[in-house]
């Protein structure tokens, strides 16, 4: 495999590269952090990725600050004023949002190729980091009716992964999402969301709070109180841009969920600061709760292959998307062009089509876990016996309605991301759209809702792709003690499980009794002796259940195993409020607690296996 001779540098023209010779496949210009990242991936002269080598050189352009990268930038592109045609596919880092795209446009415009690609440190990290974290699975598993999220910081981070929070929460199941901004500028983030985005609440509840640091983990004072009112929340983003601020915000969140029992809910933690305060500030915490899990959020260098990420990756699905729109739609609209012709807005919407598939296959019952990233395979089972009968079929029925649902609001969500609004009439320059109405809408007509079904069969049949390994259709199995409950018996279901000896298993159980602990592990070894893939989710209404389950439970060895297993979710589903004294111990436990945690099991899952009075060896 080839190795790169030497890893040049220019400062500010393509004829240095001339003059340094073209013994090399990636040269770089600038000292920003994407440059340090991939100086870093390839200082050890590591074998460079063969699909890199086949685009032929690569310039990478970041000088840290975005006027220092343009007028480096400026510089190198003036090779393209008489010729558009250059010997680099160029790569930049431009962070500010209205100068990344104007600069794309205008590039778009100039005809250059390889036309250059602008980049966003920030969207990188908060695309790669939602990949890998999905919020609307959490939001699932705790009983929850939408996403709720906090987000402390509103720079180039913060703005990020709002876009990217808004998209992941449109799933099947889930209202709108809700969103709390906390900035030390309220009144500047709410004058950017009224410029950029100005019809946002139609897609998602955005608020902002002014953050003072000093009442962030008071419970009395604290705007998380206020944001946690109606729904418990899914997450917590800090993403401040002053480390002196993240330390000291990850330590009152943090003390604001341990000794005021406010806030639970997943916290990841970027920015200035982040490797701090997650090493010494934030406590240490299991992960398998995933309402008290910490987690640092990844910088370009922490990407295995920044640049396969950039050029490659990020658009294998994406490219498999607008190829079957093309198929379709080419030389009838302004997407109907090949990838190459197509303009960044495109690009973009074809790219965040591509990260909501695994929405969309959720709603299915397909799902991935473990926390890779989704390159839309699903396994050969599932794509044969699910994925294909719906592509090819012809029928409009509930759950392609369901779909189409979810794809319009979907659209509807990424183009407000974009600034568009409702418009009678399309108008482009003015961001204009007369499709920007809900999908149950009159003004909805049943032409587009025809075209988002159409889209929704190519999307199955021509970007799905079976493969081992791909998100798996989940036979899910409740194992629940309740009187009068429904269920079959341990060999009627080892029989279910011979029958799809292809399919994964999600074993949900609160653990309240003996019984249910020992038919959960003897499940649980059965999947480990034939390495059936498995998860097992423990829904809890008190802290560890520890007010609901059986004494004899309690301290249980098996238990503990259990719950340590890194296989096993903690889902909290009850009120999260407590106090730090000894009123703990004077919770009244009530039938109807038990009860709410059956109904969870029981709505959730496709089998129910009876645990009272029989022999639960499997």
């Amino acid at each position: 495999m080839k190795r790169p001779m030497v890893l040049p540098e220019i400062f500010h023209s393509l004829t240095e590269l001339g003059a340094i010779g073209w013994d090399w496949t990636i040269a770089t210009c600038g000292n920003g952090p994407l440059t340090r990242a991939v100086r870093s991936q390839l200082v050890d002269q590591q074998p460079i990725d063969n699909r890199l080598i086949e685009l032929g050189k690569i310039l990478v352009v970041d000088d840290g600050a975005d006027v220092s990268t343009i007028e480096k930038l400026t510089g190198i592109l003036k090779d393209a004023q008489t010729d558009t045609s250059l010997p680099v596919t160029i790569i930049a880092n431009i962070n500010d949002r209205s100068l990344l795209r104007a600069i794309e446009n205008r590039c778009f415009e100039d005809g250059i190729h390889p036309r250059p690609m602008f980049v966003s440190e920030a969207k990188l990290i908060a695309e790669q980091t939602m990949l890998q974290h999905r919020l609307f699975q959490l939001a699932k598993w705790r009983n929850q009716a939408r996403l709720n999220v906090v987000i402390l910081g509103f720079g180039a981070l913060g703005r990020s992964f709002l876009d990217e929070i808004m998209l992941d929460g449109i799933a099947a199941g889930l209202n709108k999402p809700s969103i709390e901004i906390i900035t030390s500028n309220a009144e500047q983030a709410q004058a950017i969301l009224r410029r950029e985005m100005p019809e946002i609440g139609k897609s998602a509840d955005v608020r902002v709070s002014s953050l003072v640091l000093e009442e962030l983990g008071d419970p009395l004072r604290t705007p998380i109180a206020k944001a946690e009112e109606e729904n418990p929340l899914t997450a917590i983003f800090a993403l401040l841009d002053d480390p002196s601020q993240t330390l000291r915000a990850v330590a009152e969140l943090c003390a604001l969920q341990d000794l005021h029992g406010r806030g639970h809910a997943a916290l990841f933690i970027g920015g200035a600061g982040a490797e701090m305060a997650t090493r010494l500030i934030a406590p240490q915490r299991t992960s398998h709760n995933i309402a008290m899990q910490i987690t640092k959020i990844d910088d370009l260098t922490s990407l295995p292959n920044v640049l396969a990420t950039i050029l490659i990756d990020r658009d294998t699905v994406a490219k498999r998307i607008h190829l079957a729109y093309e198929e379709q739609y080419l030389g009838k609209t302004r997407a109907g062009t090949s990838w190459d012709n197509l303009s960044e807005t495109y690009r973009r919407a074809n790219r965040r089509a591509a990260s909501h598939l695994l929405q969309k296959l959720s709603a299915l019952g397909v799902d991935m876990f473990g926390g890779r990233p989704f390159s839309g395979a699903v396994d050969p089972y599932t794509y044969d016996h699910l994925i294909m009968p719906l592509a090819k079929s012809s029928v409009e029925d509930e759950s392609m309605r369901s779909l189409a649902r979810l794809e319009h609001e979907r659209w509807c969500a990424d183009r407000r991301i974009d600034g568009w609004s409702f418009g009678e009439v399309r108008d482009d320059s003015r961001r204009l759209h007369p499709s920007l109405v809900s999908f149950d809408d009159p003004r909805l007509t049943a032409d587009e809702i025809d075209k988002d079904v159409s889209q929704l069969r190519f999307l199955l049949g021509s970007v799905v792709k079976a493969q081992p390994g791909g998100a798996t259709s989940w036979l899910s199995v409740g194992v629940v003690k309740c009187a009068g409950q429904p269920g079959i018996d341990a060999n009627a279901l080892c029989s279910r499980f011979a029958l799809e000896p292809e399919r994964s298993v999600i074993l949900i159980s609160p653990l309240l009794t003996l019984e249910e602990l020992s038919a959960v592990a003897s499940l649980m070894r059965e999947f480990a002796a034939s390495s059936r893939p498995m998860r097992l989710v423990v829904p809890e209404w008190f802290a560890n259940n520890a007010t609901l389950r059986d004494e004899a439970i309690e301290h249980d060895e098996s238990l503990l195993a259990l719950i340590a297993d890194e296989r096993s979710w903690i889902a909290p589903i009850g009120p999260q409020r407590f106090s730090a004294s000894a009123d703990w111990d004077e919770v009244t436990v009530t039938e109807s607690q038990r009860q709410l945690l059956v109904e969870y099991v029981t709505a959730r899952v496709d089998v129910l296996l009876a645990v009272q009075n029989q022999d639960l060896s499997v």
